[in-house]
């Protein structure tokens, strides 16, 4: 959006809630602006529209939607069907109960929403796993799942001049794919569950 179109938004928002807005500046207006053209600078005047539209349509709360709100609509509004945690366990079980011999080959074939939570070592490492405990795997997958999802979520709402920023320093961990569930993260029962990753 551009500074005119950010203006239009919030005069639909200050029209929505004049008590919020009462009493500001216009220093406190123009602050507004800039920070608001500078969050949405990538989004589609639209798109920002239709999201405030739809929050203050439901909003029960006095408060206007902050941008971290808004943002999370967007991302709803304009992210394809994200798989449950238990879709996602049910693709990944399925190419364990194939054996070692298919593993990368299946792995490729999996969304990226799932490839981010799991490689195709650890799905090798299961397949030939004796004592391999589909409950406590399933577990381990799926909160690994639910924190990638929540990342990739994060990562779309920053703005792209930030990524910009953060890549040039070198500071951008998970800006990329993911590389499958972080041991680290894991309770000791699950860390048994989860084969350290080569390399």
């Amino acid at each position: 959006m551009n500074r005119e179109e950010v203006i239009k938004v919030l005069t639909v928002l200050q029209t929505a809630y004049p008590a919020f807005y009462r009493g500001q500046t216009d220093q406190q207006a123009w602050n507004a602006i800039d920070l608001w053209a500078n969050q949405f600078a990538n989004d589609s005047y639209d798109i920002v529209s239709s999201a405030v539209s739809s929050m203050i349509s439901t909003r029960t709360s006095g408060y206007p939607p902050n941008i971290g709100e808004i943002k999370a609509v967007i991302y709803r509004l304009t992210t394809p069907k994200q798989l449950t945690p238990q879709e996602a366990w049910s693709m990944v079980y399925r190419i364990i109960g194939m054996g070692i011999y298919h593993a990368d080959e299946e792995w490729e074939k999996l969304p990226d929403q799932v490839k981010n939570a799991i490689t195709p070592v650890q799905i090798r490492e299961w397949a030939m796993d004796e004592n391999f405990n589909e409950g406590v795997a399933a577990s381990n997958f799926m909160k690994s799942f639910q924190i990638s999802q929540k990342r990739e979520q994060e990562l779309a709402m920053i703005p792209e001049n930030v990524k910009a920023l953060l890549r040039s320093v070198g500071k951008a961990p998970g800006l990329e794919a993911g590389h499958g569930m972080e041991r680290s993260a894991l309770p000791e029962e699950g860390r048994k569950q989860i084969p350290q990753q080569e390399g």
